[in-house]
């Protein structure tokens, strides 16, 4: 009965083919079947019916994308290859499975007598989390007398790659601020064929077994078997889980303070307790291995100054006392040499990188007091 649709399918190329199945071209969406659990919901999409430029559709049923929602959040998800060629003839929620749970089940497209059924389970977090997981399980099962050639398999969650012939339509799924982490494992077993060439279609675990390389999942999933083929009997399993969260913000650890009293050199400064002081005009203190991060725009320090000697300036240079001026701070009073405040002051440019710094006094006398200093971004 599917044949003649196959056939017209089989037209486009295989590149056609996937870019159809994925990309719901010439689909109008007629299903969709939905789980939830806490703060998380699967949505499982059925697109149908299926036309091939104006031939009469088909009763062919195409799984279409997976919508996780987690706190509002929705994910696009693709489901696993070929788990998304099933001819879906039977889905629902609960009922033989968990209520947190969605069964499909159907043949495989283009193929005879091989049969599909997948598990999705989904498995909220507490609402506000940011936190859930979602599993599929896919058995796909040769009811023929012959081996079958499935071609490549995916694991769900992959990343369909744009740029490539006829994924124009495909939707990227965007998992900015997310961490997806899983894993997928895949195998086949069964026993082949039995007396007379009959199909054994026993339930695995039964020889002969083989397992795939598992891969661990971080952001999209890459596993995939570039060539499977399946023996009369056997079934191929592919397990998928993915677990999101919401990707911590990055702290950037705050920028420390120098010790004005740390300097390698200096002309006329002195120390006096636990900061840089005597600071007159031309008077100086060299600072090496100063670290300004990769932007730093803002000069800070802990000053005292006296009123009488206000409004002179501390100049920040790089690399010699009189080497680039990248900055200056005018000295405002603090009430005396002893009491100290943070004033701030705009570097003239961007620094980045490592460089020596020299504090400039420039005035008359008693320019200020230095505790500590830091540069900052603005």
């Amino acid at each position: 009965m599917k044949a003649p649709y196959w056939s017209r399918l089989c037209s486009l190329g295989m590149m056609g083919i996937v870019a159809v199945l994925l990309s719901g071209y010439s689909f109008a969406q007629s299903l969709t079947v939905d789980s939830t659990d806490k703060n998380s919901a699967l949505r499982y999409n059925i697109r149908a019916p299926f036309d091939l430029g104006g031939v009469a559709s088909s009763p062919i049923a195409f799984p279409g994308v997976l919508e996780w929602t987690v706190d509002g959040r929705r994910i696009a998800v693709y489901p696993s290859i070929p788990g998304n060629g099933l001819d879906v003839e039977h889905s629902h929620p609960g009922s033989h499975v968990g209520p947190n749970q969605i069964h499909v089940q159907g043949p495989l497209f283009g193929y005879t007598d091989v049969t599909g059924g997948i598990v999705y389970t989904v498995i909220g977090g507490e609402p506000g989390s940011g936190t859930s997981r979602i599993m599929e399980k896919v058995d796909i099962r040769n009811k023929s007398g012959q081996p079958v050639d499935l071609g490549s398999i995916n694991g769900l969650g992959w990343l369909p790659n744009p740029n490539a012939p006829h994924n124009a339509n495909l939707e990227v799924p965007d998992i900015t601020g997310l961490t997806v982490t899983g894993a997928t494992i895949a195998f086949t077993q069964g026993s082949g064929v039995g007396a007379n060439a009959a199909p054994l279609l026993t339930d695995p675990p039964y020889a002969p077994l083989t397992i795939y390389p598992a891969a661990a999942i971080s952001g999209f999933n890459s596993f995939r078997v570039p060539s499977v083929t399946l023996a009369s009997g056997a079934t191929l399993t592919i397990i998928t889980e993915l677990n999101v969260s919401r990707t911590p913000p990055i702290e950037v650890p705050p920028v420390a303070f120098i010790e004005g009293e740390s300097f390698s050199s200096s002309r006329g400064a002195t120390i006096e307790g636990t900061y840089l002081a005597s600071l007159d005009n031309g008077d100086w203190a060299a600072y090496d291995q100063v670290n300004f991060g990769a932007n730093a725009t803002v000069f800070e320090a802990l000053v005292a100054v006296d009123p009488q000697f206000a409004n002179q300036k501390l100049e920040i240079r790089l690399d010699s006392p009189t080497g680039t001026k990248i900055g200056e701070m005018v000295m405002q009073s603090t009430g005396s040499f002893s009491t100290f405040a943070l004033q701030r002051a705009t570097l003239t440019q961007p620094v980045a990188g490592v460089h020596k710094v020299y504090l400039v006094a420039v005035g008359t006398y008693g320019v200020g007091n230095v505790d500590i200093f830091r540069f900052i971004p603005g």
